[in-house]
């Protein structure tokens, strides 16, 4: 199906009132990297093309692998573990559950990077 400019005008308000929305219901409680992660996912998903968001996944894949390595050997058996998980995380298919998990991901490579010690 393919949408007419019309169709996409509609589309392209629905995503902006949803984001609108979701930035007011959850600011307190999503960080940036978390939000345009969810906006990833939303435009990819309305789009039907999973680019955009395979390539934040990525992204963040990336950085919290580089900031587990940072830590060293605080708690080697806790990074070894995540690093595993993440290094397997095979992003061909993507769905809820996957941008669940980095959602996480994300918030973990955050306190990573401030030094929280409840890591």
């Amino acid at each position: 199906i393919q949408l007419t400019t019309e169709g996409r005008g509609t589309s392209r308000l629905l995503m902006k009132v949803m984001m609108r929305k979701l930035n007011e219901k959850y600011a307190s409680v999503l960080d940036g990297d978390q939000k345009a992660l969810i906006k990833a996912y939303a435009f990819s998903s309305a789009n039907d093309d999973q680019t955009s968001i395979r390539l934040k996944l990525q992204e963040t894949k990336d950085n919290l692998i580089s900031s587990l390595t940072s830590i060293g050997d605080a708690d080697v058996a806790k990074v070894t573990e995540v690093r595993e998980k993440l290094l397997a995380e095979d992003l061909t298919t993507i769905n809820d559950d996957t941008v669940t998990r980095f959602l996480l991901y994300t918030k973990l490579n955050k306190e990573i990077l401030s030094g929280d010690e409840d890591v």
